[in-house]
């Protein structure tokens, strides 16, 4: 009976994970977001790499191995079709499940592993951005591996075992890919790289190897980090220009929990079962003096821990407490919730049913969200633009962009449809970032543009509306787009 619920539940486990596999398939035919642009036109197989890293890429705020990748990509595959971008992220998610799979601790246990690849597949976040056209799926494809070789050799040296030179190699080799993948990909690299060092010369054992691996990671990222950190000075990243300075800190812990249980339904049933496993732990404890994998347990939380105070000082200057930032730390996060849920699962069947039922909600969760994505005026670029195709053709293209992008990117991006993909190649003129002489010359042409707002809002209209000196008037409007008229 015991083994015929125990195959019962796997399958459950099963069904679970081929339902998030096949949901990863139904935004690909969405229109790309205003970040997806970004990523289309720094990965132009028309324009040299050289050329887009220079111009494009070092302004931007994170590092580029993600658009390198896609660069050789949109060599191969037809260039501009959202499903062709966005197909990486999907073999980069499955990918990174896959490497879980294979490469999850075996001391850790089955269950362990079968309830740690559900959760991390089964993810909303996982879910979104492994069919979008963002570097968030490379990130957690390297953050798997990372993570892995991280506590093993952190075991290894806590029990002074010998840690191989391919151990280290690998652990620096996919820490420099990671770092270069997303910049909290380089905090989880540098996290884990500085824990080592720390715990080696506490222990005296390995130190040699583990501050060498160190430095090299930290060389490894120097090429990029150097020349962008001076790019964002230039562009005042760290003066106030930072599209998310308004968000607010008490919807921090909302955003954590959300990251990793999704909603309410999940946040409750997932703290029913770490409430339960972690009852369960203690009784142990009472009982023996012993708690399995504690410092593992301990030092994956550190990792957490250390992420967060690192994010939320940075943040004081720079807000930066959003969920997808943290897809680096999910599966350190998991970890120690498979860790505490794998006894009482094994033992309960009240909680494999939990456990499936927690899957199967953040499975519906995205199932009724998805549609409203696919809802074409909901990521609206894609629409505005066949408007201008089809009723402003010939006509100049203004935009007002009051936040976000480099102003050197910006024609290119909000003109990628018109130009790129309808080919009618369109003049396309950023409004917002143009000193006051120039964008005066500029708006004696208005009659003859058609003006658009991405992102628009009535306290961003009455932002440009003051500064300029001018009237706006909205004439068309899509969800947070808005066809505008500018008058003296």
């Amino acid at each position: 009976m015991k083994k015929a619920i125990k195959i019962i539940f796997q399958l459950g486990l099963l069904v679970c994970i081929c339902a998030s596999l096949y949901m990863r398939t139904l935004l690909f035919n969405m229109a790309y977001e205003y970040d997806e642009l970004f990523t289309a036109i720094t990965t132009d197989p028309l324009l040299s790499f050289g050329w887009i890293y220079k111009h494009w890429l070092l302004v931007d705020v994170h590092p580029p191995l993600y658009n390198a990748f896609l660069w050789i990509w949109n060599h191969l595959v037809p260039y501009g079709p959202e499903i062709w971008l966005r197909l990486p992220s999907l073999l980069f998610g499955v990918s990174g499940l896959v490497c879980a799979w294979i490469c999850f601790p075996k001391r850790l246990g089955k269950t362990a592993k079968w309830i740690f690849v559900s959760l991390l597949s089964c993810n909303l976040y996982v879910l979104f951005y492994s069919q979008h056209a963002r570097s968030y799926m490379l990130m957690m494809l390297l953050s798997v591996p990372v993570t892995f070789l991280f506590l093993a050799i952190f075991r290894r040296i806590l029990k002074r075992c010998y840690i191989s030179k391919q151990t280290w190699i690998s652990f620096a080799v996919l820490s420099i890919l990671l770092s270069w993948s997303h910049y909290f990909g380089t905090l989880l690299a540098g996290i884990c790289a500085v824990f080592l060092c720390l715990k080696a010369v506490q222990t005296k054992f390995e130190v040699k190897p583990a501050s060498l691996t160190l430095l090299i990671i930290g060389i490894g990222f120097l090429p990029w980090i150097i020349p962008n950190f001076i790019e964002q000075i230039f562009y005042e990243r760290f003066s106030g220009n930072w599209w998310g300075n308004e968000a607010q800190w008490r919807f921090i812990p909302w955003t954590v929990l959300c990251l990793l249980f999704s909603n309410w339904r999940g946040i409750a049933i997932m703290g029913i079962l770490l409430a339960v496993g972690t009852g369960w732990y203690i009784y142990r404890w009472k009982k023996t003096g012993y708690i399995p994998f504690v410092r593992e347990q301990l030092v994956l939380l550190s990792v957490c821990l250390a992420a967060i105070a690192i994010v939320g000082v940075v943040s004081l200057k720079t807000f930066l407490f959003y969920g997808r930032y943290f897809i680096a730390f999910l599966p350190s996060a998991y970890l120690i919730v498979c860790v505490i849920l794998a006894p009482v699962v094994r033992k309960n069947l009240l909680a494999k049913i939990l456990c499936v039922l927690f899957l199967i909600s953040n499975l519906v969760v995205f199932g009724r969200g998805h549609q409203e994505l696919r809802y074409t005026p909901k990521m609206p670029v894609r629409m505005l633009s066949q408007i201008y195709r089809d009723f402003y053709r010939g006509k100049e293209m203004f935009v007002i962009a009051v936040e976000g992008f480099p102003p050197v990117v910006m024609p290119a991006m909000y003109g990628f449809y018109v130009n790129r993909v309808y080919g009618l190649n369109v003049p396309v003129t950023e409004l917002f970032s143009l000193d006051e002489e120039t964008r005066n010359k500029v708006l004696e042409r208005k009659e003859e543009a058609f003006i658009w707002m991405p992102n628009c809002n009535t306290e961003k209209l009455q932002q440009v509306a003051n500064k300029w000196h001018r009237s706006l008037g909205v004439y068309g409007r899509l969800p947070d787009t808005c066809i505008l008229k500018i008058s003296d």
